[in-house]
């Protein structure tokens, strides 16, 4: 057990190596910090009647650290609480708090935690993630995440507010500051959902921009409000059971960051759905990232064999997007099978002018294989380009390379995260599109990029022609300026030089060093003094 000699202002005062073992702080209010492992819960929980309260704190995205304040008195517990937890953190960006809102180990955090005490957590680190978890907050402490004056981020899981919602709904109608950051509502089902149908309404309805929205699954008139709401980014989960495919017709979609999840729920024409949404994306042509997964929801799943509609539609919404950085289709495969259409996707990819990253379940599926092969479908014996696969998936790693080959600046990536490849074939032209990159050079000051490119040159494409010619395409200036400050002369003599006929004696070392001496490039000179 410790007692603190100095109060602290910051986590790197304590170091987060301390809590790494067991360890208990002792404060003069008389609680007890401690963080959370079997052992050292049950030893003080006895000391303490088992009254405490219990907290984790992310600092990045790690698994985080998991602490436990004791105490005699609900009013000591929370008063240690709003201290340990507004310690200012270096990089609050990375930093998360998560809060258990329901009254466990005889501590009511929503009938114990003064709203005063809430706000001070919150100002102390404002760029700070703060989840709250499972039981009901309070009005008054729903009034206090509304009321910041800068853009908070607050995830809602699984709990529900006081008194449906009202007293947050009015208090962002007047809030100050029309900005929000994050904001995160996620519940298990839709009658579990935070506040009650109006109030739902009433703050998808709100004139305040958000940062981030991430929402579970709504029904009836607010089914679609989610999309047009201001937001940088929308992330939505949504069933398609009482929507029609032509309610995506004419929707509003005001985010450029948009990921959207997918629920078939009973719905038995789901294809058409999809290729409405699919269209929508298209005529917009506004997006950035867009991301879509299909889950079979609550009610089973339906799996079609023919999706060409499908990916027709998404060909489209690629190619009349040219700003779309990310496309991810990931958590898709048992509903669609995107395995026979990667060919024309990959086509449209080609000459894409900003696609970066693709991603999907997986590139060749387990199943795939002859018996999945569209014997049953009227388009078996038509000239599509999927009637040329080999029945093994091989053929798709030839689609993929040469996509990679066409357009460099695109990866594809797998769920996992790994890039798809069929080994040392395709990896050898990802290396090579590495090359591709030092055209960013081109961003930098005109006195650095001489040296840079030089470097490159030397260091990282020297191994191959290939390379080298593709480095110096993409910086010709400074190729040019290189051989117009070299010295012409003396390379050619130096190359007769080594070309002579072992008889003739060489020249002196001084001569030698004179001829073989290059002038280094104008650019790289003045680099060099300044």
């Amino acid at each position: 057990m410790y007692k603190l000699r100095q109060e602290p202002t910051q986590w790197k005062d304590f170091g987060w190596t301390i809590f790494q073992e067991k360890i208990a702080i002792w404060r003069d209010n008389g609680t007890l910090i401690c963080n959370t492992n079997i052992t050292s819960s049950l030893f003080w929980a006895l000391g303490f009647q088992e009254r405490g309260f219990s907290f984790t704190i992310y600092d990045g995205y790690g698994d985080g650290f998991e602490f436990k304040i004791y105490g005699k008195t609900d009013a000591a517990i929370a008063e240690t609480t709003t201290f340990f937890c507004s310690l200012k953190h270096n990089d609050t960006k990375g930093s998360r708090l998560k809060i258990p809102i329901p009254s466990t180990d005889h501590f009511d955090f929503a009938a114990v935690f003064q709203p005063e005490q809430l706000a001070h957590v919150f100002d102390a680190n404002p760029e700070r993630i703060y989840e709250f978890v499972e039981g009901t907050l309070s009005p008054e402490h729903s009034v206090v995440l509304a009321t910041r004056s800068f853009p908070l981020n607050v995830k809602l899981t699984w709990l529900s507010i006081g008194d449906n919602g009202t007293a947050f709904v009015d208090a962002l109608s007047k809030r100050d500051q029309p900005f929000f950051g994050l904001f995160s509502m996620t519940f298990c089902y839709a009658h579990l959902i935070p506040m009650s149908h109006d109030n739902v309404e009433r703050f998808l309805n709100l004139n305040i921009s958000f940062e981030k929205l991430d929402l579970g699954i709504l029904y009836d008139e607010c089914a679609l409000l989610p999309f047009s709401m201001m937001t940088k980014a929308l992330s939505y989960e949504f069933d398609l059971t009482s929507l029609d495919s032509s309610d995506f017709e004419d929707l509003d979609i005001s985010t450029k960051v948009l990921d959207l999840r997918i629920n078939l729920g009973d719905t038995y024409d789901w294809d058409e759905h999809l290729i409405s949404i699919f269209e929508r994306i298209a005529e917009l042509g506004h997006f950035q990232k867009l991301r879509v997964s299909v889950h079979q929801g609550f009610e089973g799943y339906y799996k079609i064999k023919d999706t060409t509609h499908i990916a027709e539609a998404l060909i489209e919404a690629i190619a009349d997007n040219p700003g779309l950085e990310c496309l991810d289709l990931g958590e898709s495969y048992r509903c669609l099978d995107w395995g026979f259409h990667f060919r024309a996707m990959f086509e449209a990819m080609e000459d894409h002018p900003n696609l970066r990253k693709f991603m999907v379940d997986e590139l060749v599926p387990h199943d795939y294989g002859p018996e999945m092969d569209h014997s049953d479908s009227d388009e078996s014996d038509s000239d599509d380009s999927t009637s040329e696969d080999s029945g093994d998936g091989s053929d798709v790693y030839d689609w993929l390379k040469q996509l990679v080959s066409k357009n460099r600046k695109i990866v594809v990536h797998d769920s996992s995260g790994h890039r798809c490849s069929n080994g040392e074939e395709i990896d050898s032209v990802y290396l090579l599109n590495r090359m591709d990159g030092y055209k960013e050079l081109v961003k930098e000051s005109t006195s650095l990029r001489p040296l840079l490119v030089a470097t490159a040159l030397i260091e990282s494409a020297s191994e191959t022609f290939q390379k080298s010619a593709l480095l110096l395409s993409n910086h010709a200036d400074i190729l040019c300026e290189l051989l117009h400050d070299a010295n012409l002369e003396d390379l050619f003599v130096a190359s007769e030089e080594t070309a002579l006929p072992a008889s003739i004696p060489p020249p002196k070392s001084a001569d030698l060093k004179r001829k073989l001496r290059i002038q280094p490039p104008r650019a790289a000179r003045k680099a060099a003094r300044k």
